[in-house]
C-alpha cells in the first residue's frame, strides 16, 4: 500500500529560465560601429532559481556585468575588425536547467 502511494506522489520537475527581453532577435546579424555595440538579457526563472549568466565569443568567453534591478546581464563591445564574422553568445543557467541566444556580429568600417 505504501509503495502505490509513493509512485502516485506528483514528482517535483525544474523548469528552464525563460530568456524575456534581449536588444536583438536570436540569430541576428548586428552590426558594430565606431561606437561599439551594447547587448543585454534579461531571464527569469519560474522556479525561483538563482540564474547564471555566461557571455561567450567564438574566440572565448567574455565578462558580462550583471544589470541592477533585474535578473540579467550585459556586455559592450568596442569596434574591433577582429570580431567581424564572430558569434557573440549567452547561455543563461538555473539549477539543472540552461538556455541561449546567440548573434553574428558585423563590423562596419571606421569613419575615422
Amino acid at each position: 500500500m505504501i509503495l502505490l502511494l509513493l509512485a502516485c506522489a506528483p514528482k517535483e520537475t525544474n523548469v528552464a529560465p525563460e530568456i524575456t527581453e534581449t536588444p536583438f532577435l536570436d540569430g541576428a546579424e548586428v552590426e558594430i560601429g565606431p561606437k561599439g555595440q551594447d547587448f543585454y538579457v534579461i531571464a527569469e526563472d519560474d522556479d525561483g532559481d538563482e540564474l547564471t549568466f555566461t557571455w561567450v565569443l567564438s574566440d572565448g568567453p567574455v565578462e558580462g556585468e550583471d544589470i541592477v534591478g533585474r535578473e540579467g546581464s550585459q556586455v559592450t563591445l568596442a569596434w574591433d575588425p577582429a570580431l567581424d564574422g564572430q558569434t557573440l553568445g549567452c547561455v543563461v543557467h538555473d539549477e539543472t536547467h540552461q538556455v541561449s541566444i546567440q548573434w553574428t556580429l558585423r563590423v562596419t568600417e571606421d569613419s575615422g
